[in-house]
């Protein structure tokens, strides 16, 4: 799962971070 993870962190970072700020 690490590595799949890894592969989608960034996109999946940058969607978090807007849900959260929003």
């Amino acid at each position: 799962m690490a590595q799949i993870f890894d592969r989608r962190a960034p996109a999946l970072l940058l969607v978090w971070s807007c849900c959260v700020l929003a």
